[in-house]
């Protein structure tokens, strides 16, 4: 988010210079987002599902921050030598750096960052997962929007910061952007095994439960004496209802007369 905000603040110098004339400048911006829109749903179609089963959920985070880091060193080296203001003949490649800056961080934003995102709530506890994506995509988001700002309003505040050291400030916070995703897929992992073992458990005791009580009752009504099967049913009754119910639909026609008798006063009840 952070890094987001330093390239739109970028790329709106850029483009204000590169088209002083509103008419001019609207075009290009409606022609730029309508490519955001179109990138951004052909690389969700047809590339997000593959790099994420190929290459897993880290490798799909840093796409991202590494191209833009690309685009940054390139617009850092371009800007020092051919010039970073409209005034400079050269202008236009400092320009198309920053601009596909923005292009690709907003499309894959949304292209790949996002069901990644998605994936790594899934091993969440249910009880909390909630909370957790709420307070991710809303107070941590909105909290990196400040930060940026006011970072932005500080280097501007100072004054002897131009656009070029604007584009340089997004270096570190592309380092730290790598070293998040690092951070958070390692407890992804803690988690998703907690998850796993948490899950297996629960498994094992559903299994235990179900070999101790449904089994059991099954074997007692399935005997060949009719006060073991009427046992059983009176045990199941009282402790698994459900299948109380279904047991004694299904025993009807091939019980004998008593457990007959049995099944018949209880349908009756």
């Amino acid at each position: 988010m952070v890094a987001i905000t330093f390239i739109d603040y970028s790329f709106a110098h850029v483009a204000t210079d590169r088209f002083p004339d509103e008419k001019n400048l609207g075009t290009f911006i409606s022609y730029f987002e309508a490519t955001v829109v179109i990138f951004s749903f052909l690389f969700q179609t047809f590339v997000t599902d593959k790099i994420i089963e190929i290459y897993g959920l880290k490798i799909a985070l840093i796409i991202n921050p590494l191209l833009i880091g690309l685009f940054t060193v390139a617009a850092i080296v371009l800007g020092s030598f051919l010039g970073y203001t409209n005034e400079s003949e050269s202008f236009f490649f400092f320009f198309t750096a920053i601009a596909a800056s923005k292009l690709f961080i907003d499309s894959i934003k949304d292209a790949l960052d996002g069901p990644s995102f998605k994936l790594y709530f899934l091993p969440i506890d249910k009880n909390i997962k909630f909370d957790v994506q709420t307070k991710v995509e809303g107070v941590v988001d909105t909290f990196a929007y400040l930060f940026a700002g006011a970072l932005i309003l500080l280097i501007n505040e100072i004054g002897v910061f131009t656009l070029l050291h604007v584009t340089v400030f997004l270096i570190p916070i592309l380092f730290v952007w790598y070293y998040v995703i690092n951070k958070m897929h390692g407890e992804y992992r803690f988690t998703l095994q907690d998850s796993l073992v948490r899950n297996k458990s629960n498994a094992t005791v559903r299994a235990k439960k179900e070999y101790s009580v449904n089994r059991i009752l099954e074997n007692e009504v399935n005997s060949d004496r009719d006060e073991k099967v009427i046992y059983g049913l009176k045990l199941m009754e009282r402790l698994e209802p459900s299948l109380f119910e279904s047991s004694i639909l299904q025993m009807m026609e091939n019980a004998s007369k008593n457990v007959q008798g049995y099944i018949k006063g209880k349908i009756k009840s």
